[in-house]
């Protein structure tokens, strides 16, 4: 069975970056844990958790952009195949394509909005995005619900170009940041700000 911690940073890896990669029929399937070279320490951070159902150690890659004609460098790890990440496997994908679960509140405590965070936050002027571009509309007004009904935190969907994201105004990204202050790394600490930061108003396109 895995741990309350493994569990929150598989949801916050879920609905950022990360990945479960089914490997049979029978529903068994390995995390997948890939970050850029600048969150090095987050990917050591995230393997210390499940290092026992890890083979190898993090490794890294380069790889060439072609656009740029620039190499970048990666770190990730993988987890064995198991059984045990079939209940997960079950909730979070449809048909191979990542979802949010409709019933996502009970699974975004506070560590696992943290990892959402270090995985797919940024600031904009004192206000917290999360890039959820890869989700649908209406799991996007899920993961709001969600947070509304748990933390009381507000936040809105942000156009971003052809998607959508996830934005909060600077009153709202502050309560975010006392929910996750605890469990966000140091080298990703920019991620959120300081609770006593003086809050200004957002201002941007909001999707009803």
């Amino acid at each position: 069975m895995l741990t309350e911690p493994q569990k929150d940073i598989l949801v916050g890896s879920l609905l950022g970056d990360g990945r479960l990669e089914c490997r049979s029929k029978t529903g068994t399937a390995r995390f997948r844990v890939h970050h850029a070279d600048s969150q090095h320490s987050y990917v050591l951070w995230k393997y210390l958790f499940f290092k026992e159902l890890v083979m190898c150690a993090p490794w890294s890659t380069d790889w060439l952009d072609k656009r740029f004609q620039r190499t970048y460098r990666s770190w990730f790890f993988h987890t064995i195949t198991s059984s045990l990440f079939r209940p997960t496997l079950t909730r979070f994908y449809l048909n191979g394509t990542k979802i949010v679960p409709i019933d996502i509140v009970q699974n975004l405590t506070p560590l696992a909005i943290a990892v959402w965070v270090m995985d797919d936050g940024c600031l904009s002027n004192k206000s917290l995005i999360l890039n959820t571009q890869s989700f649908t509309l209406s799991e996007q007004r899920l993961l709001l619900t969600a947070l509304k009904q748990r933390y009381g935190i507000s936040g809105f969907i942000n156009r971003d170009r052809n998607n959508f994201r996830l934005r909060f105004s600077p009153e709202q990204t502050e309560k975010i940041s006392r929910v996750v202050r605890p469990h966000i790394i140091e080298s990703l600490q920019s991620k959120i700000v300081p609770v006593s930061t003086e809050s200004r108003t957002t201002t941007g396109p909001v999707v009803s």
